[in-house]
């Protein structure tokens, strides 16, 4: 007998119709999931978190199909379950996900505010707009930031406070464009423009065109095999002239710093700014 026959010829509209609604209904439910993730990444363009009625408009299939999305780790609710905010997982938990969010709120508010210190305390509230899980994330971000040399913390009386570089920077009428975040990767034009930024307020300081390459270093907060990498292709370029200075009088900071140029220290640079 042909495996044709070995089903029942009468069930096979029956059957065939059920197919057929089965696909339709998960063509639906990926629709769905479709239209929520636009609608989730118009928000997230927007600097804004989506609330579950702006991504389901209270339709039945589409709570269905949001719930499947968070149950697989697509999305994260980084609020509570009466005032969701969601956001896309972006391949990572929403704990870390919190994190980073707060990362970027943080560096948000760090390049708006004036010359002022926040109390930590008051942190939070400092980020309107923000779902819980990321506000309480607020403080590990902040730790990271302090590590990264973006933001200094400081106790004053009875308080702990938090003040941006970029407001210390602007204070003393360093170009804002010398704060490069960690995460971002400078090109050797970028690196240029700090460390030639950070090269004419030391030696207008100190009034000499041969500055200690240590203070270039600590002041730019360039990456050491960043900063040496372009003095080299400064003075490869004859645009910068490098001096050894007097090695037997430097510190041990400034010999860790030292740039090597054909298996000899120097101590001292100079460029040839325009």
């Amino acid at each position: 007998m042909g495996a044709e026959n070995l089903v029942d010829q009468t069930l096979l509209p029956t059957m065939l119709s059920r197919n057929n609604l089965t696909r339709t209904i998960m063509s639906d439910q990926e629709k769905a999931k479709d239209e929520i993730l636009k609608r989730l990444r118009e928000s997230m363009n927007a600097g804004k978190f989506a609330t579950k009625t702006t991504l389901t408009k209270g339709r039945k299939m589409f709570e269905e199909a949001l719930d499947d999305l968070e149950q697989n780790g697509v999305v994260v609710n980084l609020g509570v379950k009466r005032a969701a905010a969601f956001w896309e997982a972006q391949g990572v938990s929403g704990n870390e996900l919190a994190t980073k969010l707060a990362l970027a709120r943080l560096r948000k508010l760090g390049d708006s505010v004036v010359f002022k210190a926040i109390s930590i305390g008051e942190l939070k509230e400092a980020l309107p707009g923000t779902p819980s899980s990321v506000k309480a994330a607020a403080t590990k971000a902040l730790d990271e930031l302090v590590r990264s040399k973006e933001a200094i913390t400081f106790r004053a009386g009875r308080g702990n406070y938090v003040l941006f570089r970029k407001a210390v920077l602007d204070r003393l009428g360093v170009e804002a464009t010398q704060i490069v975040h960690p995460d971002a990767q400078r090109s050797p034009e970028q690196v240029g423009k700090i460390v030639a930024a950070i090269y004419k307020r030391i030696s207008e300081h100190q009034r000499s065109p041969e500055i200690p390459i240590h203070e270039l270093a600590v002041e730019s907060n360039v990456p050491l095999q960043e900063l040496h990498d372009w003095l080299r292709g400064e003075c490869e370029s004859h645009r910068a002239i490098p001096f050894k200075g007097e090695p037997t009088m430097e510190t041990e900071e400034s010999h860790k710093t030292a740039l090597w140029i054909n298996g000899q220290p120097y101590y001292l640079i100079r460029l040839e700014t325009p």
